[in-house]
C-alpha cells in the first residue's frame, strides 16, 4: 500500500488510483495555501506584483520552476518514478500555486475584474512562488514521511542538503523581505 492507502503503486506511476491523485492535489492545494497565506496577507507583496519589472518577474518565475524540479525529486507532493514525473510534478505544483494564489487574492478582494490584466497577472505571479513551494512540499509537511525521501536525501549527499537549505532560505526570505519593516531596520 502507498502512504495514501490508495493501493499498490509501481515505479513510473502505473497503478496510481484516481483517489490517490485527488488526495495528492488536495494536499498540494492545502500546502500552497498554508505556505503562501502570510504572504497573501502582505500589502508589499501585492505592490511588488504590480510594480516589478516584467522581465525580472519572468526570470523570477523561471528560477522558481528550476527550484521546484529538484524539490519534486526529494519531497514532491507525490511519489514519482523518474525525472519526467518529477518535472511534471514541478509544473503541476507551479500551476497549483498559481490557481491557489488567484483564488485567495480574489477571495480577499486584492484582484478584481476591473483591474488591468497586467496588475492581476503580476500579483498572482509573485504569490505563485511561495504557493508553489508549499504545494511541492505538501507531502512532506502534510503527508507521511517515507524512507524513500530519506534515501534520496542521503544519496544526494552534501550538495543535496545545500540545495534543500537554499530552497528553505528562499522561502524564509520571502516571509521577511517584502515587508516595510525590512526597510526601516536597514
Amino acid at each position: 500500500m502507498d502512504e495514501a492507502g490508495g493501493g499498490a503503486r509501481e515505479a513510473g506511476g502505473a497503478g496510481r488510483s484516481a483517489g490517490h491523485v485527488w488526495r495528492g492535489l488536495a494536499r498540494a492545494f492545502a500546502g500552497a495555501i498554508l505556505f503562501a497565506f502570510p504572504l497573501l496577507m502582505t500589502m508589499e507583496m501585492w505592490w511588488l506584483g504590480f510594480a516589478m519589472d516584467r522581465d525580472r518577474l519572468f526570470l523570477f518565475l523561471l528560477f522558481t520552476l528550476a527550484l521546484l524540479f529538484p524539490l519534486s525529486y526529494f519531497v514532491g507532493f507525490e511519489r514519482t518514478g523518474g525525472g519526467f514525473e518529477d518535472a511534471l510534478d514541478a509544473v503541476i505544483a507551479f500551476g497549483v500555486g498559481a490557481i491557489a494564489s488567484a483564488a485567495m487574492l480574489a477571495l480577499f478582494g486584492i484582484i478584481a475584474a476591473a483591474m488591468p490584466m497586467e496588475e492581476i497577472v503580476g500579483k498572482i505571479a509573485v504569490q505563485t512562488v511561495p504557493a508553489s513551494i508549499g504545494a511541492i512540499l505538501a507531502r512532506g509537511q502534510l503527508g507521511s514521511q517515507d524512507s524513500e525521501t530519506e534515501d534520496k536525501e542521503r544519496a544526494a549527499g552534501y550538495p543535496g542538503q545545500l540545495f534543500i537549505m537554499l530552497a528553505g532560505a528562499v522561502y524564509l526570505a520571502f516571509n521577511v523581505a517584502p515587508t516595510e519593516e525590512m526597510v526601516l531596520i536597514c
